[in-house]
């Protein structure tokens, strides 16, 4: 029983995190360590909440919970780094003591509803949210917040004051700043961010985390995700990385999202992400003429409403920056990130890119689609973790065990890809046709719910023949 409810999927995913790269947490030099004792912390709060069903017994729990914090708290700040180094023992500690309250929090959250009864899969769900917490408290510890909308504010900025805001060079060394590189969004996007740029920073950077959380959470409503999943999967570092660098990936992906239900949509993300003109062809191949039709419509017309602003010269400086950001990119290969052209030729790349495409379209329907946002990862020219938030539809509809599989890699380059790996594989060999991974099974601890998973939507919106 046990190697049919996740015990498997938790070996696995252990074996693969040692074979992809360290587990990388806030503590950067025990890391394995520090994931074991969360994942174990984890499962000491779920089992006992599920095992003391009576309110004194829980209350009794958090009293435990609150003491045992405390005294790692005290271990951390005596033990945890050398005594040179006060401040930054102290910051450590407060982030153990966060990592400890926001996974016995969710562990207990998980117990009291009920929401995982199968013992294995409660050890592969919990390990996994204990790794998405250590990784994005990692990420806070490392600071840097906000970094990308800084970068596009900096765009809109010059963009307000007549300057250039596009780099029309090769640059011709790295930069420290990672928000001093090139704009490289489309000019419809530059009055909005000149408009953000004229604020009060705290304003528009309140507004900017603000309107991305809720399309987020909205995109992820959209997907069929619900109740406590809802922000695990914020947590799931794709899309916490995305929050706190202010990337446009987050609010993007309420367009995909919303594309399973009204495909117009779709044709508007390419003015957010270059790579996003993939998911559209879905258009063509279930031959939604009115939809596209409608889509062509919108996109054209924001980007007439915003020509006068803009004026056309600030599309061909657009173009002229993608290429010097390409030529930037080939001399310094690390800016290509988890991209492909890092480690392939950029011949293969395209080929690659193509031939995931072709496989995408051999899909209908809404399985169609969700292969097609898969296929633009693939063929994104450069690739952040927040680009993966793309391969959500195609991940979330797999069986439970394979979505807390995928989601739990740490997303080093061999992660990253082994998972979309994984992820194609699924896709094309298991499509969701079973309950336990369509509709929630409670027992496997599967992350959507019944009216918006998949399978509704295909009844919903069915494939042109």
């Amino acid at each position: 029983m046990l190697l049919r409810d996740g015990l498997a999927a938790s070996i696995a995913l252990a074996g693969l995190l040692t074979v992809t790269g360290p587990v990388r947490t806030l503590d950067v030099d025990h890391t394995s360590l520090a994931w074991l004792g969360a994942t174990s912390w984890a499962l000491l709060v779920f089992w006992t909440v599920r095992l003391l069903p009576d309110r004194l017994g829980r209350t009794f729990m958090v009293v435990a919970g609150i003491a045992i914090a405390l005294v790692v708290l005290a271990l951390v700040i005596r033990f945890g780094v050398s005594p040179e180094d006060v401040p930054a023992r102290i910051r450590t500690a407060w982030l153990v003591l966060a990592a400890a309250i926001i996974v016995g929090g969710l562990a207990a959250l998980l117990a009291s509803r009920g929401e995982v009864s199968a013992p294995g899969m409660s050890v592969l769900i919990l390990a996994v949210i204990a790794l998405f917490v250590l990784f994005d408290l990692g990420v806070v510890k490392r600071g840097d917040s906000l970094r990308d909308l800084r970068l596009y504010l900096l765009a809109g900025e010059r963009f307000a004051s007549g300057l250039q805001p596009y780099t029309l060079a090769p640059l011709p060394a790295l930069l420290a700043d990672q928000s001093a590189y090139p704009f490289l969004y489309p000019p419809v996007v530059l009055p909005l961010f000149g408009a953000l740029a004229g604020l009060p920073s705290g304003v528009s950077s309140t507004l900017w985390v603000a309107g991305s959380l809720a399309a987020g959470v909205a995109a992820l409503h959209m997907l069929g995700v619900r109740g406590v999943w809802v922000v695990v999967l914020i947590l799931w570092p794709p899309f916490f990385e995305g929050l706190w660098a202010g990337n446009v990936a987050v609010p993007a992906l309420v367009l995909l999202a919303a594309g399973f239900r009204a495909g117009r949509w779709l044709v508007l993300g390419p003015l957010l992400k270059v790579q996003a003109a993939i998911p559209p062809l879905w258009l063509l191949r279930e031959r939604r003429w009115r939809e596209l039709a409608v889509g062509v419509a919108l996109a054209a017309g924001l980007c007439i409403v915003t020509l006068p602003l803009v004026g056309v010269r600030a599309w061909l400086d657009w173009f002229a920056g993608l290429r010097a950001f390409q030529a930037t990119e080939q001399a310094f290969p690390v800016l290509y990130t988890f991209a492909l052209p890092r480690v392939v030729p950029y011949g293969a790349f395209l080929a690659i890119g193509v031939a995931s495409v072709g496989w995408a379209l051999r899909a209908r329907g809404p399985h169609g689609l969700a292969r097609l946002a898969v296929a633009s990862i693939v063929l994104s020219p450069s690739l952040y973790r927040h680009g993966v938030l793309a391969g959500l539809p195609a991940i979330l509809v797999l069986d439970s065990q394979l979505v807390w599989l995928i989601l739990g890699l740490p997303l080093t380059w061999w992660g990253l890809w082994i998972g979309i790996a994984i992820v194609a594989a699924g896709n094309t060999f298991r499509l969701p046709a079973s309950p336990t991974s369509v509709d929630g099974h409670p027992g496997l601890g599967a992350p959507t719910r019944r009216p918006l998973t998949m399978a509704a939507l295909e009844r919903a919106v069915p494939s042109v023949q």
